[in-house]
């Protein structure tokens, strides 16, 4: 059970940030208006390093729980 807990808040924290990507991803087109092609990796990258923040905790506690033999 604990596994489908974990499981489903890293499939939230995918969403959420999925979410926000999007909602910004419209604020930053209007910023950048024409130069939007030259400035969405540096855009990508932020969000990609906001994901690992917000997952990689959860994924490596969720990984050790899996390792560990249940007798």
């Amino acid at each position: 059970m604990n596994h489908i807990k974990g499981g489903i808040k890293i499939l939230v924290g995918y969403l959420i940030t999925l979410l926000i990507f999007v909602v910004f991803l419209y604020t930053f087109i209007s910023f950048t208006k024409d130069n939007f092609i030259k400035w969405m990796p540096l855009y990508s990258f932020i969000f990609f390093l906001l994901l690992y923040l917000l997952i990689y905790s959860d994924m490596k506690r969720l990984a050790l729980k899996e390792k560990k033999p249940q007798y």
